[in-house]
């Protein structure tokens, strides 16, 4: 399971962001934030940061560290 996108997409519903909103927001292009949300791509480290602050979120949410561990 790819919590990553689940959580990424989640977020962006939830904080009204399009994918090209958040696109513009990072300096990429929408087809690269499309790829994370489906799960193909995931962002290197410091976008990861960037992204976490656009969606006021923690890298442990966004990355789905929560829901890993109750699944184990």
């Amino acid at each position: 399971m790819n919590y990553f996108a689940e959580n990424l997409t989640d977020l962006l519903r939830i904080r009204n962001i399009t994918q090209k909103g958040l696109a513009e927001k990072l300096g990429v292009l929408p087809s690269t934030v499309n790829q994370w949300t489906k799960g193909k791509r995931e962002p290197e480290y410091d976008m990861l940061i960037k992204i976490c602050c656009l969606l006021d979120t923690e890298p442990t949410e966004l990355l789905g560290y929560y829901k890993a561990k109750t699944n184990m």
